[in-house]
């Protein structure tokens, strides 16, 4: 069954939601798998799958689908960053680039300051904040204090998080 066939009725058929510990259990006995027991196990990259008739589905996703009676549209985002958090009071509906609004530091960065990188030939910190799919540029400084306010302000005046750049 393709996930954009998995109608709200099926899902209940099958599982249970609580939306205040974010956990499915099913609610039908079969092979391997017991009434009340938890439903979903990790992925390699921390988000709880659930199988359903043999397709994977992403326990956040469901968690709309359960409580809403339709996939999101967009990313879910847990909004604590804690992948499986899958509390109803975490999860949110974002696009892609709300949701990259919010990601945190990069590992290589050496400012330690998301949108401040150390200019060589301008022996300057520069501020660079991606906005609607374009690179802007708020100035050069020669002081991290500086740039780090003029990032602040820029990040504010654009929309992002307050937890963006922060590291994860």
């Amino acid at each position: 069954m393709p996930a954009k066939n998995l109608t709200q009725k099926e899902l209940k058929e099958y599982l249970r939601y609580n939306p205040d510990t974010g956990l499915f259990t099913y609610i039908k006995a079969k092979s391997g798998v017991r009434v009340g027991q938890t439903a979903g196990s990790l992925n390699g990259r921390g988000y709880t799958l659930v199988k359903i008739n043999g397709v994977s589905h992403h326990a956040a996703r469901l968690a709309f689908l359960y409580m809403i009676g339709s996939f999101p549209k967009n990313i879910v985002d847990h909004i604590n960053k804690i992948r499986t958090d899958n509390r109803w009071e975490n999860l949110q509906d974002i696009t892609n680039q709300e949701n990259c609004r919010k990601k945190g530091m990069n590992k290589n960065n050496k400012s330690g300051v998301t949108g401040v990188r150390w200019n060589k030939k301008l022996n300057k910190w520069q501020v660079t904040l991606r906005s609607e799919g374009k690179n802007k540029h708020f100035g050069v400084f020669s002081e991290l204090l500086d740039a780090t306010k003029a990032i602040q302000q820029a990040k504010k005046d654009h929309g992002y998080s307050q937890n963006h750049g922060l590291p994860a």
